[in-house]
């Protein structure tokens, strides 16, 4: 099964299957473009819900598969203005190096002459890794075919000697949280280096520009002709450069006839900006007489600066949230030593496939699921069970990805790679979680829709009023106020509250080893006043703690604390590390010397000091030793 599209339960007869597609959103400013995604989903045939996340800038879509595809609803999303990534694997892909791309009309370019070959549904070219991804409708075409028609583009389609598997098979299989975290990170990386250097820049403008707009408040006269003019050099980058991302956000909103957050923004700082500009210009022309002449530029360059400030702060949060489905899929080591044709190899952890036999060393993660076929160990499971101490495991018996192997050497089999492995599922779980909407942020979203409409309507009419019945100048008056509410009003909170907490929330309880199927259940946390907790009888705290000691009358405290560190140094077990912690508040232990030293799985350590044999372990293992404990 593909977790990219994941086949639900049979449908009644006559009814299409309905598959679940999750994928990222490129080009969501505000909630308003939440609510506008939305019903282009749903206008698409054969789509049965859609729900878009703001923070996580995703859209989860449920449809059926035979009225509707990947690419129309892609087609949909870009119709509204904005840009659907499908990932890899919601359709057959392979992805290739590409050769010549010198900026980005040349990834157009690469990605049009993809799109024109009979069979490829999308394209997608990556100028910076200089990759093109093709996803095909039914199944891969002839890579010769793609070579040609990006050769005929003037450009070169590397093609691999070996063509990559299918994306449900072997090695090349795709883990689609992985895919999904990658590519999200990528565009939000992209995007908050855009907002931190737009706003840098027009920080450093924007402090001048307000001493000169405020000079006159601090003693200081400069000639209004050079105040105007000085103010107007510094403030036409920050408006027209830093300030684009608006102003384009607010050029597509109207081509596609809606207004969102980047229409209050462009508007109110360009009614700023060249109001100020006429007055530079001509200033006894928009100016009544008696009344000096007055610019706006540190406002219109203010406003600009701030919310860069908020939009580059927004987005380290986004990608802050994410830290958790990254920290869980980085549990699986990078690489495994893998048993092939009679020879121990290292290969990376990706390239597993089934029936692989994976040699494991004491302290190692688990690379992937399988099943013990060589030797018996104890593994530590507490990320997947919470259980703090280590689990044996024989011939025979299941292990998971990213569990750690405490104490001997095993070999095991590989049985699930990528998308089916337990870590892998866990971290989709987490990830759609994030994505999820509880029932407060689908109350937001209706609200947000028509905030901005509102907005505008009140500003129109706060212009109105004021250049009516207002005091003179009224026309000056009317503008200033009409832009503040324009500004003042902008719904970046509204829109952004809700589901940043929701993937702070499922993030940082994933970290803690709590997961939550979706959004609502962790919304029903506020009106539950009872927990009742089933752990086998107990609630630990994860890992294990020395809480007494008994030391027989005959035998010296310091050399036994002493023999107990020198023993416990040698062995990674969870409880080795209880007693260390221990045995370091001890002040009298010496260094001592170790000969002999063995650790035996299910039993325990053992060793020489000073001719004396020890021996750490269960209370099984001493009594076959002639140990009594009475």
């Amino acid at each position: 099964m593909k977790i990219g599209r994941k086949t639900g339960p049979s449908p009644p007869e006559g009814q299409p299957a309905s598959t679940e597609l999750t994928a990222v959103v490129e080009g969501i400013r505000c909630a308003g473009c939440v609510s506008t995604i939305e019903k282009a989903l749903r206008s698409v045939d054969g789509v049965q819900e859609a729900s878009v996340n703001f923070a996580s800038s995703t859209a989860h879509i449920h449809f059926s598969p035979t009225a509707a595809t990947p690419q129309k609803l892609a087609d949909a999303v870009a119709a509204a203005g904005y840009k659907l990534v499908i990932p890899e694997n919601a359709s057959p892909s392979v992805t290739y190096p590409v050769v010549g791309m010198h900026c980005a009309s040349c990834v157009l370019n690469v990605e049009k002459a993809l799109s024109r070959v009979d069979g490829v549904a999308d394209a997608h070219v990556n100028f910076a890794a200089a990759t093109a991804t093709v996803h095909f409708q039914y199944a891969p075409v002839d890579a010769a075919n793609l070579a040609r028609a990006v050769a005929d583009s003037g450009y070169q389609l590397i093609v691999p000697k070996e063509q990559t598997a299918p994306a449900d098979q072997g090695p090349a299989a795709h883990d689609h949280a992985r895919d999904l975290t990658e590519m999200v990170e990528q565009s939000q990386r992209a995007e908050l280096n855009d907002y931190r250097r737009r706003f840098l820049t027009s920080g450093l403008l924007t402090i001048p520009l307000a001493f000169l707009g405020m000079s006159h408040l601090v003693g200081i006269a400069i000639p209004h002709t050079s105040n105007f003019w000085l103010s107007l050099f510094l403030a036409t980058p920050v408006v027209w450069w830093a300030g684009w991302p608006f102003h384009r956000g607010m050029g597509k909103a109207l081509r596609h006839g809606r207004a969102d957050m980047d229409t209050l923004i462009s508007v109110g700082t360009l009614t700023a900006y060249l109001f100020s500009l006429l007055v530079t210009v001509a200033p006894q022309t928009f100016t009544p007489s008696g009344w000096q002449p007055s610019v706006y530029y540190e406002t219109a360059a203010t406003i600009i600066t701030l919310i860069l400030a908020g939009r580059w702060m927004e987005a380290r949060a986004k990608g802050k949230a994410r830290q958790a489905i990254r920290q869980l899929l980085e549990l699986r080591p990078p690489k495994a030593r893998v048993r092939r044709d009679g020879q121990i190899v290292e290969v990376e952890t990706a390239n597993l496939k089934k029936g692989d036999e994976v040699l494991l060393r004491p302290g190692e993660r688990v690379a992937t699921d399988g099943v013990v076929i060589l030797g018996n160990s104890a593994i530590d499971e507490s990320m997947i069970t919470g259980e703090p101490l280590p689990v044996e495991k024989v011939i025979g018996d299941q292990i998971v990805g990213g569990t750690i192997n405490t104490s001997g050497s095993v070999t095991y089999r590989v049985e699930k790679t990528g998308a089916e492995t337990v870590l892998s599922q866990i971290a989709r779980m987490v990830a759609e979680a994030q994505g999820s909407k509880p029932q407060i942020q689908k109350l937001v979203d209706r609200i947000a829709a028509v905030f901005v409409p509102v907005v505008i309507l009140l500003a129109v009419g706060t212009f109105i009023i004021w250049a009516v019945w207002g005091p003179e100048p009224r026309f000056l008056r009317a503008m200033i106020n009409a832009v503040a509410v324009l500004i003042i009003a902008c719904p970046c909170a509204l829109g952004l509250a809700t589901p940043a907490a929701i993937m702070v929330g499922t993030g940082r309880g994933a970290q803690l080893g709590l997961l939550f199927r979706n959004a609502s259940a962790l919304e029903a946390l506020t009106s539950i006043d009872t927990i009742i907790l089933d752990k086998t009888g107990t609630v630990t705290a994860g890992e294990p703690s020395v809480t007494g000691e008994w030391i027989a009358p005959d035998l010296e405290p310091s050399g036994f604390w002493s023999a107990l560190t020198a023993l416990e140094e040698r062995c990674e077990h969870p409880l080795a590390k209880a007693v260390l912690k221990r045995a370091g508040s001890e002040t009298t232990i010496q260094a001592v010397s170790v000969t002999g030293f063995q650790a035996l799985s299910g039993k325990g350590i053992e060793g020489v000091i000073d001719g004396v044999h020890w021996r750490i372990g269960s209370s099984v293992w001493m009594a076959e030793s002639g140990v009594s404990l009475e």
